[in-house]
């Protein structure tokens, strides 16, 4: 059976997400019938990204989901399941866009915002929790970044406001790499080579979608 903790863990995650997503709902001006389409393309991916999580784990761990399934999923995912669940997801998305012939930005339009407003409120949570000022960096780093988002952002049409918005938490999270010793997004750990892949895929997505226009 999980652990107390790893239950807890979650059910933050989730409430973090479902949090975001209010936010979003609320912040961003817009239709409500295609605000919801977006959450819901939103938490598509997400249900992706943790069944890839999963595959992952059991790739990565074959021999003891073997000896004991039930143990091994049970147990939380290392970083890089995490980090093969969201490669895993976004190929999904990508292929699932193509082989549809629509390139349509509202699941990045949406993702952006919900994933930041979500992850401002579970550091948030983390930093009220622990009692410490570890996670403090990363929180200001949120805020700005959010910020940036509802008001500078206001002025740019969605997709450029995404993009800005993302540019901008991938280059502070670059940053507080060599600030911090340890810089987590919900307990998993985000590395070097991990905010590098972001950036250039990021900015080969910039040129695609300026190449479209």
């Amino acid at each position: 059976m999980p652990s107390a903790w790893i239950i807890w863990t979650v059910a933050k995650i989730i409430l973090s997400f479902l949090l975001g997503a209010g936010v979003y709902f609320i912040v961003i001006q817009g239709e409500a019938k295609m605000k919801w389409q977006a959450i819901e393309e939103v938490f598509s991916f997400i249900i992706n990204v943790i069944l890839y999580m999963w595959l992952a784990k059991i790739l990565l761990h074959l021999q003891m989901f073997i000896q004991d399934p039930f143990a091994l999923l049970a147990y939380p995912s290392t970083r890089q399941a995490f980090y093969i669940g969201v490669a895993l997801a976004v190929i999904h998305s990508v292929y699932k866009g193509w082989k549809k012939g629509e390139f349509s930005t509202a699941l990045y339009d949406a993702f952006v915002p919900i994933f930041i407003f979500s992850s401002f409120i579970y550091e948030f949570m983390q930093l009220i929790e622990r009692k410490s000022n570890y996670e403090l960096p990363y929180v200001i780093t949120l805020a700005v970044v959010l910020l940036y988002y509802v008001f500078i952002g206001a002025k740019m049409s969605a997709s450029l406001r995404s993009y800005t918005t993302a540019l901008l938490w991938l280059v502070g999270v670059f940053i507080l790499q060599w600030i911090m010793p340890v810089v987590t997004m919900y307990q998993y750990r985000i590395t070097i080579p991990f905010i590098v892949i972001g950036l250039l895929a990021h900015v080969g997505y910039g040129i695609i979608q300026k190449k479209r226009m």
